[in-house]
């Protein structure tokens, strides 16, 4: 059974939602490794001057050495974004390398039927350059780019 793009992207995002807030973070002692991500977010307070703070969250305690287990395991939610991780973002990459493939700057040499003027150019899709792809795909990417950032970009 072939499953469509939105339905595996829901899949995904799903999975993704579920898990510990990011972004995740490691660091390690003499005798374990701990890794971390975010439980909550105070805003920031006074105009500013007390910066937003974040909750910390372990999400993963292994020892280095001495013990034949880990003192904290990840939650049935981390876990699967753990796991899934490792198959699903090469595919996203791929996805998105694909994307941009096709959107990319033209190439006037490349091809006999230029669209490029002397004041513009032109994306393969036939838009000027940069197009509106390109652009959500960089504003995605983009860290701290707010959803109402990439919704001002799509209009």
């Amino acid at each position: 059974m072939t499953t469509s793009v939105t339905e595996r992207l829901a899949e995904i995002r799903a999975y993704v939602d579920a898990a510990t807030d990011g972004p995740w973070w490691f660091d390690e002692s003499e005798n374990c490794w701990r890794l971390h991500g975010v439980m909550g977010r105070i805003p920031a307070q006074l105009s500013g001057r007390i910066p937003e703070q974040i909750m910390n969250k372990q999400i993963l305690k292994a020892p280095k050495h001495g013990t034949p287990y880990a003192e904290y395991w990840p939650d049935p939610a981390d876990a699967e974004l753990i796991v899934k991780a490792r198959t699903d973002l090469p595919a996203l990459l791929a996805a998105v390398e694909a994307v941009l493939g096709h959107h990319r700057k033209h190439d006037c040499t490349r091809d006999g039927s230029c669209l490029c003027g002397e004041d513009q150019d032109y994306c393969c899709c036939g838009d000027p350059w940069p197009c509106i792809t390109r652009e959500l795909v960089q504003v995605a990417l983009t860290p701290d780019t707010t959803a109402a950032e990439t919704a001002t970009k799509e209009d």
